[in-house]
């Protein structure tokens, strides 16, 4: 349990146990080293999955805001509001035939996926791979990111 002033919550990391680990993650294993975690009685060489919750950080009210501000974000998109500002790059839409079937927002730098965008220098504005050509990072996301970083 995390406390920060009034608010508690939980946070936990996630880990698979070394003898549960997908066919699918054997790349992975190669690039992240194991931690020994204790369970039960035992200890075991575990993997992170890379996923962290917090239950309880946020209430059901801050919640739905948070959830009504991204919808706000996405209309805007859809009425090509990024386009105006001149960071079209900030929406990328997938699209199944005409289906739309994901929407990423890059907000304060977006990363690069290919190969052959990662090493055209003229594509790299900040690092390796990640690009500064997007919308700033709305403020009530720069509340919510401080809850994070606690």
């Amino acid at each position: 349990m995390i406390g920060n002033n009034s608010r508690k919550f939980t946070k936990t990391v996630w880990f698979l146990p070394s003898d549960s680990i997908p066919e699918n993650y054997a790349s992975c294993t190669q690039r992240i080293s194991f931690t020994k975690l204790k369970f039960e009685d035992r200890e075991l060489d575990c993997l992170p999955v890379g996923m962290t919750t917090y239950n309880g950080l946020f209430s059901e009210e801050e919640l739905k805001e948070m959830e009504n501000r991204a919808d706000e974000i996405d209309e805007l998109a859809r009425q090509g509001h990024f386009e105006k500002e001149k960071v079209p790059l900030t929406c990328q839409s997938t699209h199944r035939g005409t289906k739309l079937t994901r929407t990423k927002f890059f907000f304060g730098a977006r990363y690069l996926w290919h190969a052959t965008q990662t090493k055209d220098k003229n594509e790299v504005h900040k690092a390796e791979g990640i690009r500064v050509d997007v919308a700033a990072i709305p403020p009530w996301m720069k509340v919510i990111h401080f809850f994070f970083s606690l």
